[in-house]
């Protein structure tokens, strides 16, 4: 006898990765269409829309059922993409979601033709932020500057090394505000503090300094570190290479 409901049973659709990356447009912005990646051994989908109301964009990543796992919300304007907000559910972390989630914020940066991505970082989100290239953007960020050195140099997990070099940046901390010097002395702050946060995100609890930090990547980085983002593609199965 054939059981009644197994004719019913609706059937998971085939996917096949990689799959086609996609997008529609709307108000004179590229937003992306509902694909299927891979999340360690599972398949997920990850998708993008437009809040008509208060004008922000949300990449929403889900299951094959459409209930939500994460999401990214930020805006997008003048070449700019600025982050507001990225969470991965707690249940569902440890996955890669978070990766998805900037992955696709890199294909819109790209297929939007946008020359600068910006957002504050959670001091606990700082690692994984630096992780995919964005930088301490400290320009007319003094305060937060002189703090972060000072909690650095303060810091009894920081190395002799940092230690030295801290106090060496805030001696002249004043160089950002000079027209010759500024903008050296801000990209030797911006390294040191990246190197700071590589060199010690095994042991952030003990070693952050417990700011916020504003965050920048731009076009040019973006298009230096396309090795390590199409690998990052490849390995989600993501048909796409920037």
């Amino acid at each position: 006898m054939i059981k009644l409901f197994s004719l019913f049973k609706p059937k998971t659709p085939n996917i096949h990765l990689p799959a086609k990356v996609s997008f529609y447009e709307g108000n004179g912005i590229k937003y992306l269409n509902r694909m299927p990646v891979k999340a360690k051994d599972d398949v997920v989908f990850i998708h993008t829309i437009h809040d008509e109301k208060d004008k922000h964009i949300n990449t929403f990543i889900t299951d094959k059922d459409n209930n939500k796992l994460g999401y990214h919300e930020y805006y997008i304007s003048n070449g700019l993409l600025d982050g507001d907000y990225m969470e991965v559910y707690h249940r569902y972390q440890g996955k890669g979601l978070g990766e998805l989630l900037r992955l696709a914020s890199i294909m819109m940066f790209k297929e939007n033709n946008l020359n600068t991505m910006t957002l504050t970082s959670m001091n606990s989100a700082l690692p994984f932020h630096i992780k995919y290239k964005l930088k301490p953007d400290m320009e007319a960020h003094t305060d937060t500057s002189e703090d972060i050195l000072k909690m650095i140099l303060i810091n009894k997990v920081t190395s002799k090394d940092f230690k030295n070099k801290a106090s060496g940046l805030l001696d002249n901390v004043w160089l950002m505000h000079t027209a010759r010097a500024g903008d050296k002395y801000l990209e030797d702050l911006s390294d040191f503090i990246t190197q700071y946060v590589i060199q010690n995100r095994k042991r952030w609890d003990d070693a952050n300094f417990r700011l916020n930090v504003p965050l920048l990547l731009d076009s040019k980085t973006i298009k230096h570190n396309a090795d390590f983002y199409n690998k990052l593609f490849k390995k989600h199965d993501i048909d796409y290479k920037i």
